[in-house]
């Protein structure tokens, strides 16, 4: 049942696909396949009066060949149950029932009067949409052309201008969907409620299923939230995901960087959300602040960081207002100061003294950091880049000093000993300096699992050392590699395809390893809005390029796609920019 809720959910109502006389039986089942595959529910079939012609199966002596025809063509068969397939005698027949219901008919073709159904601008999908796709040898009827409201085609690049109906459907049923992205999900409960009674009866394998299934027509479980048929459950202290690198320039300049809070609320196949903080964690359940037990097979333990810097680097309330007046404390702070120290040559460092001076014209900046250069560990010339572009724009880099700070007065001590000096700043902030959120493990049974570092020890599979069922990701875990959100990501992406194994095949899964920076060490830094540094395996990436893949907006729209979110409202650019 709740395989079937997770179908309904995204169930289209508002495109119907129309089949005119389809020739080729295994074309004609396999679009009624990718139909459901894709998610639309109805289809309507005006029928070959001269009957289909059957697919030859493969010669006998090939018997995997002739299992495989026959698996594809019981599937596509049984594809049909799920959908709402009319059949009509005629074309006639099928143009007036379209008119009665109020369909706007698009038809395929390949003539001069067709649009491009590639081309965004030129189409929008109206309420009710009937495409119709013709047979395979004509394409669609004179008839069903002069009833068509518009004539659409998808642009061919190779010689053949024509492709196999089955990947004809596809392609433009996907585009169509993007084109309105809307039309899953948006079939009304009425609706719905027919088509599950209709699928919970088909469904039952037994008469006491049956009765059992048609309990819960009005009252159906959740939908599965994951691929795997896995049921999710977030717990955040947050009501928001952070886009956290975009951090940098969303506490200086809030209006550079729209977007980087995103309510989970917005985010599709988010599973359960629990706003909440854990202070208990077993090796099968986790207590909440408030005493709530969540129960659980799989764990992954993605905590992050405290971060020194605070409001400058990430989150510290818990809904979106909050952050909001975050920022526009950091960034008055930014406006008022005439002198700014960042303590800090790594990438937040670095990027937030750029945001900082294309920015705010006219204040004295100044950037400290422990190593002997900028960005360390680096290949040199993304070192050597990013401390030109800081001398090119008046920054004040201190090389090989440790800082600490007092009443707004900040003391540099270098490393290689001798004496140290102070300066006195309207601001000082902090952009190194984070310790792992492990705190709430320690006197629990993951204390033993915990590195003098306060990361957890973990496999090359990232399960914490000792256990089967929980990862550690991110920030957490000891693997060694610089700690940047972006490998935290991969992680995410590695650990949900080892928990459907695992899902799937138990503790005797083959779990695949995690390979440190996953096989190539990455790193991107901005320098404002149109410059930046740059590497990927160690080859080094000119500026422009760095600008246009992440300076401009941080990568904000990038991961906002990803989420399956709205774009952010186009962002303000920089004074020195306008």
């Amino acid at each position: 049942m709740r395989k079937a809720e997770t179908v309904l959910a995204g169930r289209c109502d508002s495109i119907l696909l129309v089949l005119e006389r389809p020739l080729i039986t295994d074309n004609y089942l396999g679009c009624l396949r990718t139909a459901e595959c894709m998610g639309l529910q109805n289809v309507w079939i005006v029928v070959q009066q001269r009957g289909y012609i059957k697919t030859e199966a493969p010669e006998a002596g090939s018997k995997a060949e002739l299992k495989e025809f026959r698996k594809r063509v019981r599937l596509s068969r049984q594809s049909a149950q799920w959908l709402d397939v009319r059949e009509f005698a005629t074309t006639a027949e099928c143009v007036a029932a379209l008119a009665a219901g109020g369909w706007e008919v698009w038809a395929t073709d390949l003539s001069e009067a067709a649009v491009d159904l590639m081309t965004s601008g030129s189409v929008s999908l109206p309420p009710k949409l009937a495409i119709v796709m013709g047979r395979e040898a004509d394409g669609c009827t004179n008839e069903m052309l002069a009833a068509a409201h518009k004539r659409v085609y998808l642009p061919l690049a190779g010689f053949n201008q024509s492709l196999n109906l089955q990947v004809a459907t596809g392609m433009v049923l996907q585009q169509l969907l993007r084109l309105r992205p809307s039309s899953r999900g948006d079939m009304g409960v009425e609706r719905k409620a027919a088509i599950r009674r209709d699928w919970y009866t088909k469904l039952a394998r037994s008469e006491a299923q049956l009765s059992a299934f048609l309990k819960h027509v009005d009252a159906p479980p959740p939908p599965q939230a994951t691929k795997a048929g896995l049921d999710v459950i977030v717990v955040d202290r947050k009501e928001f995901f952070d886009i956290v690198f975009a951090n940098v320039r969303f506490s200086v300049r809030p209006a550079g960087a729209p977007g980087v809070a995103v309510p989970y609320a917005d985010i599709p196949g988010m599973g359960t959300v629990k706003m909440g903080v854990v202070t208990e964690l077993t090796k099968s359940s986790a207590t909440l602040e408030g005493g709530e037990v969540i129960p659980f097979d799989y764990c992954a333990i993605c905590t992050g960081s405290t971060h020194r810097g605070g409001a400058w680097v990430q989150p510290q309330g818990t809904t979106i207002s909050d952050r909001e007046a975050e920022v526009k404390a950091t960034s008055e702070q930014v406006i008022s100061a005439k002198s700014i120290v960042l303590v800090g040559g790594g990438p937040v460092g670095v990027e937030m003294a750029a945001e900082i001076v294309e920015s705010y014209a006219g204040k004295t900046v100044t950037l400290v950091t422990s190593g002997a250069v900028l960005l360390e560990g680096e290949p040199v010339k993304v070192s050597k880049g990013a401390a030109q572009w800081m001398k090119d724009n008046k920054v004040e880099v201190v090389y090989g000093c440790r800082a600490s700070e007092s009443d707004g007065t900040l003391t540099m001590t270098p490393k290689a000993g001798g004496e140290a000096k102070s300066i006195k700043a309207d601001l000082v902030i902090w952009a190194t300096g984070s310790s792992p959120n492990t705190a709430f493990l320690k006197g629990t049974e993951f204390a033993s699992a915990i590195d003098e570092a306060g990361r957890l020890k973990v496999g090359a599979d990232l399960r914490v050392t000792g256990y089967t069922n929980v990862f550690a990701l991110g920030d957490v875990c000891d693997v060694k590699e610089t700690k940047l959100a972006y490998y935290a990501g991969l992680h995410g992406v590695h650990t949900a395809a080892n928990v459907a194994m695992l899902a799937k095949s138990g503790d005797g899964a083959k779990l695949k390893a995690w390979k440190p920076y996953g096989g190539t060490k990455v790193m991107f830094v901005s320098l404002g809005t149109s410059a930046g540094v740059a590497s990927i395996g160690g080859c080094v990436l000119p500026s422009f390029l760095v600008a246009s893949m992440k300076s401009n907006d941080l990568f904000v729209t990038k991961y906002r796609a990803e989420l399956g979110v709205k774009p952010a409202p186009k962002a303000a650019l920089p004074a020195t920019r306008k």
